[in-house]
């Protein structure tokens, strides 16, 4: 053929195929290799004291959940189960070890099973030695530092973590084919957390109306679509329960609570930070233009084509919320009811998967031209994950606090010794009111802090942290907040109130003791002080007594 003919020779119809090998089973050695490397990431990036952030939350929950006498009165403890699942999963625990002890059993278990997951979708979708571990490092640090609504994965144990690592072995059945598996493993999720697994489903959805040359009819899905609702059902109907037996009004009050006045930084749009907002979206024009690339360098196997679906219509949901909070802008009743079903949450963690993916399958496609070149922004890619990760690793090093109290206790601002001091007094006041006062003693404790139950052992009046998910439980938290945690106590703490006042919400809420954090102390309350002692001295607490 001349030069003449190459250059006026017909171009293919389809660009080529993306040289990948067919998904074969990897030995199981290799398998078990890559697992390990992917659980040891997860583990040094979320292996901090616990209790983590929620830990406080849900293992408490958890231990009520089996030990209904422990702390009675408690608001929290005592309002419905949601999670019902999750906490006769790992709630038995607490009847034999520590609930530090549970937390980390549980973290393993969870880790474990996120990296299996995660392994499995990996190697369906690029079936080469490595590319499971290099992959989940990029879609971690993607995760963690381009989130818009704060949604995580990784992290300590809890109900969503669980749910996650099923939707990842859902993720992986779906990019085979296999729906049926698909809907079996996203109702086991849809049984630990309704909305992880509830969401995965609806955006599995999505990818079987895009698939129409490939995707297999209804009626051959129904006993696994039917399945997948049973299971589902574990989590859906603890759900559905948390408005039974109040009035309309009291269930729209407690959505218009939940979305705007607890959780907003999750759940309402306008009210996200611009940081977070810019962030996700470099993220996302990133992935969309390393999609176009890909789409016109290479044909994309039937796989990759079901994944980046998948991930569509995670956004499609973000999308939604974005609608939805523009529309009930004015309308607060509306917004309350709609918006408290996290829109955003798969977008989250779906749009770091295939942006990651968008970009391991580019460096793949382009080291068959520029091997050199490839291998160089994939070294950059690499260390860049790895730096963001390590980070933030080290920083929690740095801070020895569990991520629970780094969250809340106060912090001196560069000083790291005094804020580790106050810590320590944290711990210290706790340790001495577990020992010192009735088991069933109530306390009110400072605004600040979410793991007084988990150091001390006693129930409390009120916590910001622990919020019930059902409508009576949340009307009444909010309004014990209101009364107990004004405005003036964020600067204050309970010194705010005056003594008389402190007396009338012991005898409302039955709490005999006040836990204060000297720091935001304006004054001494008139009430008798019974620690520190000579004997052991604290610099940041102190705890008074109501003699009723």
């Amino acid at each position: 053929m001349t030069s003449n003919d190459q250059q006026h020779a017909p171009r293919p119809a389809n660009p080529p195929a993306l040289a990948l090998a067919p998904p074969t089973h990897a030995p199981a050695r290799l398998a078990g290799a890559e697992t390990a490397f992917i659980f040891l990431l997860f583990a040094v990036f979320a292996g901090g004291p616990p209790p983590d952030v929620n830990e406080a939350h849900y293992l408490l929950k958890a231990r009520h959940f089996w030990q209904p006498a422990t702390l009675p009165g408690d608001l929290f403890l005592e309002s419905a189960d949601v999670h019902v699942l999750f906490e006769m999963a790992i709630g038995w625990l607490t009847l034999f070890f520590p609930l530090a002890a549970v937390a980390w059993i549980g973290r393993i278990v969870t880790w474990l099973l996120l990296a299996i997951g995660w392994r499995r979708l990996s190697w369906a979708l690029m079936p080469r030695a490595g590319a499971a571990v290099v992959f989940a490092l990029l879609w971690l640090a993607l995760l963690h530092r381009c989130h818009l609504a704060g949604e995580w994965v990784v992290g300590g144990v809890e109900a969503k973590s669980v749910a996650f690592s099923f939707v990842f072995l859902g993720l992986a059945s779906l990019v085979q084919g296999r729906w049926n598996g698909a809907w079996i493993w996203f109702g086991v999720a849809s049984a630990f957390h309704v909305l992880a697994g509830g969401w995965s489903v609806v955006a599995a959805g999505v990818v079987w109306l895009l698939s129409s040359d490939e995707r297999p009819t209804l009626r051959s899905m129904a006993p696994s679509l039917a399945l997948g609702g049973v299971l589902s059902l574990g989590g859906l109907l603890p759900a559905l329960a948390t408005d039974a037996g109040v009035s309309s009004d009291v269930s729209t009050a407690a959505h218009e609570i939940y979305t705007y006045g607890r959780l907003s930084h999750h759940l309402v749009f306008h009210r996200f930070s611009i940081v977070r907002i810019a962030l996700f979206g470099q993220m996302l024009l990133a992935g969309v233009l390393m999609f176009g690339l890909l789409r016109g360098a290479t044909d994309l196997p039937p796989s990759h084509k079901r994944l980046f679906r998948f991930v569509f219509g995670g956004l499609l949901l973000g999308a939604a919320g974005v609608a939805i909070d523009a529309a009930t802008r004015t309308s607060p009743a509306w917004g309350g009811s709609l918006l408290r079903l996290y829109w955003f949450r798969l977008a989250d963690v779906a749009t770091p998967l295939g942006t990651a993916l968008a970009f391991i399958l580019l460096m793949i496609k382009l080291s068959e031209r520029r091997k050199l070149l490839a291998a160089g922004l994939t070294v950059l890619a690499i260390s860049l994950a790895g730096f963001e990760v390590g980070d933030d690793v080290v920083r929690r090093l740095y801070d020895g606090r569990p991520g629970a109290d780094r969250q809340t206790l106060p912090v001196v601002a560069g000083n790291a010794d005094a804020t580790r001091a106050i810590y320590q007094d944290w711990l210290r006041v706790c340790r001495w009111i577990k020992q010192e006062t009735p088991p069933d003693a109530g306390f009110l404790t400072p605004r600040l802090q979410q793991t007084f139950k988990w150091n001390a052992n006693r129930r409390e009046a009120i916590c910001w942290k622990d919020v019930p998910q059902d409508s009576r439980g949340l009307v009444e938290w909010w309004r014990r907040f209101e009364e107990i945690h004004a405005s003036q106590t964020l600067a204050d703490g309970a010194t705010a109130h005056s003594d008389a006042r402190l007396r009338e919400l012991a005898g409302e809420y039955g709490f005999q003791y006040i836990l204060v954090d000297r720091a935001r102390a304006v004054r001494e309350l008139g009430f008798p002080k019974v620690y520190p002692t000579a004997q052991q001295p604290n610099g940041s607490y102190d705890v008074y007594r109501i003699d009723l």
